[in-house]
């Protein structure tokens, strides 16, 4: 198959997968215009440019290359490396993440897995979540059977049941 035939093939899923993943909007954010343009993420990689994101496809795999603002991951089998971001939010299932530094870290989804460098302050609810990292300010457990190994010792509170910190 001829280099342009294999591009033609292979765009219609490319651009499934970036459809899929669009800045994050809040209450406060206004309204987008009919026809003004989004922020697309390539699966190659991409830059936040300092925007949300959030990505809601299942199996997506994606590199961040610079810092984003808020990162929302509720798509399931997602992995994603974002260098440095405000806050990471994951709400799908058996996702993994890779990212240098963080202020603010929550998980509620279940089965997966985030290699952290610096986190300020972790929330962990769901079950069956492992966060790795060498330093964490503060890690509070709402859910079961989570763990944190760290290399420093964190303020912890444990309102859920079987979370530790190694």
């Amino acid at each position: 198959m001829s280099r342009p035939a294999r591009t033609l093939f292979a765009l219609p899923l490319l651009l499934a997968g970036i459809s899929a993943c669009q800045p994050a909007e809040s209450a406060d954010t206004p309204a987008r215009a009919q026809g003004s343009s989004q922020v697309r993420i390539d699966p190659s990689g991409g830059q936040c440019n300092g925007q949300d994101i959030h990505i809601r496809s299942d199996n997506f795999r994606v590199l961040m290359s610079d810092p984003c603002g808020d990162v929302t991951i509720s798509g399931n089998n997602v992995r994603i490396n974002v260098e440095k971001a405000r806050s990471i939010t994951v709400e799908g299932n058996d996702v993994r993440v890779l990212n240098r530094e963080v202020e603010t870290l929550t998980v509620s989804g279940n089965r997966n897995t985030l290699n952290m460098t610096r986190v300020g302050h972790a929330e962990v609810g769901g079950s069956d979540n492992g966060l790795l990292g060498r330093h964490y300010d503060s890690v509070r457990f709402t859910g079961s059977n989570n763990y944190v190994n760290t290399d420093n010792s964190p303020k912890v509170e444990d309102r859920g049941s079987r979370n530790r910190v190694r």
